[in-house]
């Protein structure tokens, strides 16, 4: 696309060039008129293709900004969803890749219905795992959509930075 935008330059170039010699020669009457008409056709046609190229570049441009995927934050890829040229609309049930924020990590719990109520947000926690206590606080509580469920997810985020394998 950016070489047939400079093709396109270099054409509008050479027809004007071909226009400005025309005209000095018609202004001395040193030229046919038709060949003078010829060359205002050409330096309208190639404006017209350079426009018509940078108008496709620009396409490709954008189309190119919308394929990149970019996180909101640097972090390690946890989940790819989908294959590369897979045509996607990222919804929040079908995310196109998962990004983890290692300085950040949260840990998702079930808590059940009835203890639900009496957590909060900014509340703190105690996190168990194979390397011993962490503390934590809860940053979301998402509940359930469901209302036979028995529990409901809770998020919690360490205190301290720690090490986990993902």
């Amino acid at each position: 696309m950016q070489l047939e935008q400079k093709s396109a330059t270099a054409r509008v170039d050479r027809a004007k060039a071909e226009l400005a010699r025309q005209e000095a020669l018609d202004a001395r009457g040193l030229t046919p008129r038709r060949t003078l008409d010829a060359s205002r056709l050409e330096a309208a046609a190639a404006e017209s293709a350079a426009a018509q190229a940078k108008g496709r570049f620009d396409a490709a441009q954008s189309n190119q900004e919308r394929a990149t995927i970019r996180a909101r934050f640097p972090g390690k890829v946890m989940r790819g969803g989908h294959a590369v040229g897979d045509l996607v609309q990222p919804t929040p049930d079908d995310p196109v890749i998962r990004v983890a924020d290692p300085t950040q990590i949260q840990i998702s719990v079930q808590v059940p219905i009835a203890a639900l109520a009496r957590v909060t947000p900014g509340q703190t926690a105690t996190a168990m795992s194979e390397a011993g206590p962490a503390a934590a606080t809860v940053t979301n509580i998402i509940g359930t959509t469901k209302p036979s469920a028995l529990t409901g997810e809770v998020r919690l985020t360490f205190a301290e930075p720690v090490t986990l394998a993902v």
